[in-house]
């Protein structure tokens, strides 16, 4: 069986990333799928060009911002925490457009299934040998967590990483005991940090990691020779 790319979110810095992308989906044999957030035709047509996407779509973000920000609302409401860093109607928009372009991905055409964003420089060469067992993302993103910005895994999980069905489900709720314990005795995550994302955060890579806790997904972290490039030239 084949593997896939899958692309989602903003076209940020793809001008400059976009050679390392193509090399990369090359090299690898991947089909590409993808969603772009944008109604900038420039920006649809070099995605269009430059990805010689097997899916694609686009969408006008102004459109659904709304709806973002009530998910937002409605999360604070029923499951309210002290002032955070954490912008939720941002999070849902990134999670709503990673799994826009994994909905145009055929069910069960693929073996395995690599996530990455626009924005996503890939410094070096970079083959895919030894597919997981599991979801490895990269490790200059997780900040001791878990990363999403890239990341690779077998089909069967794929539906877990992409999590915009379950997002305001998740950051509604508290967090489990059986996940807490888990943090602090599996994990060993600090006993304040716990507090923290319990009572004030409603953090993009804890969902992710609670996500695959409460589904038995198997993960962990891999050096990729990627870095979220943020400047645009």
């Amino acid at each position: 069986m084949k593997n896939c790319l899958v692309i989602g979110g903003e076209y940020r810095t793809f001008d400059s990333t976009y050679p390392g992308i193509v090399a990369f989906a090359k090299e690898n044999d991947l089909d590409v799928y993808c969603h772009l957030w944008s109604n900038d035709k420039e920006e649809i047509e070099n995605v269009k060009e430059r990805l010689n996407p097997t899916g694609f779509s686009y969408d006008d973000h102004s459109l659904y911002k709304d709806s973002f920000l009530e998910i937002e609302e409605h999360i604070k409401t029923v499951n309210p925490k002290n002032k955070n860093q954490d912008k939720l109607w941002q999070n849902a928009s990134m999670h709503y457009s990673r799994k826009k372009a994994f909905d145009l991905v055929p069910k069960d055409k693929y073996e395995n299934v690599v996530f990455l964003r626009y924005d996503i420089l890939i410094n070096s060469p970079m083959s895919i040998h030894d597919y997981p067992q599991g979801v490895i993302t990269e490790m200059t993103e997780a900040w001791g967590l878990i990363s999403d910005v890239f990341a690779v895994m077998p089909y069967k999980y794929a539906k877990f990483f992409f999590l915009y069905e379950d997002f305001e489900r998740l950051h509604s709720t508290p967090f489990e005991e059986e996940f807490v314990q888990f943090l602090r005795t599996d994990f060993k995550y600090p006993e304040q940090d716990i507090a923290t994302h319990k009572d004030s955060r409603y953090c993009p890579h804890m969902i992710l990691i609670r996500n695959f806790f409460l589904n038995q997904v198997p993960w962990g972290l891999f050096n990729f020779p990627t870095t979220l490039f943020r400047k645009r030239y």
